[in-house]
């Protein structure tokens, strides 16, 4: 029961924790889209007067032209009555060469991020890297299991002597000579002395 609830505490905070961050975010895109407004809002106000200005500097022009052109009738009325006119019209204006372009404004708020672009192609595999040195050697591995039993050896079941040669007898039932077994001696003769026969007289 206890576990339960302090699940349940648990998951509430979370929730919470939830609810925060997503109000903070929606506060952060509210600010961003405020402030878009506000520039956008200041930047058509100010486009507005700019055009009232052309406008009223057309109005302006289009007056000039036309006294322009009523005063240079009334010149041409004058001298043609034999006068001469008091106030000589000046020559007419023209317009001079455009000016240059002002300094940018001041930059605007970034716009919002666009949508991801598609994934490029991979690029080429590199040039293999060197050989490294060679590590530790490591611990010695686990004993083997033991190997196959080998097949049983002979040993020597008996040995005698026949006719003067050793014969021996293995205890797989093999027989082999194994050499002479008696030494012949042989005796040297020895000189003996043969008494002398001359007859005493």
């Amino acid at each position: 029961m206890t576990d339960r609830i302090a699940s349940t505490v648990e998951g509430a905070k979370d929730d919470q924790g939830h609810r925060r961050m997503w109000i903070a975010a929606g506060a952060t895109i509210l600010g961003v889209l405020a402030l878009a407004l506000v520039y956008l809002l200041d930047r058509s106000t100010l486009q507005g007067r700019v055009d009232i200005l052309d406008g009223r500097a057309t109005v302006l022009q289009q007056h000039a032209e036309d006294a322009d052109a009523a005063a240079r009738a009334l010149a041409e009325q004058v001298r043609r009555l034999g006068q001469q006119p008091i106030v000589t019209p000046p020559p007419p204006v023209t317009a001079g060469a455009p000016g240059r372009d002002g300094t940018p404004g001041p930059t605007g708020p970034a716009g919002p991020s666009g949508a991801p672009g598609p994934t490029g192609q991979p690029g080429r595999d590199g040039t293999p890297g060197r050989d490294g040195t060679n590590g530790a050697d490591g611990p010695p591995g686990p004993s083997g299991p033991p190997g196959p039993t080998g097949i049983p050896g002979r040993g020597i079941a008996r040995s005698y002597v026949q006719d003067c040669r050793w014969r021996i007898t293995y205890t797989d039932g093999a027989t082999e000579d194994g050499g002479p077994a008696c030494t012949t001696v042989t005796v040297t003769p020895t000189p003996t002395s043969t008494p002398s026969t001359t007859a005493r007289r």
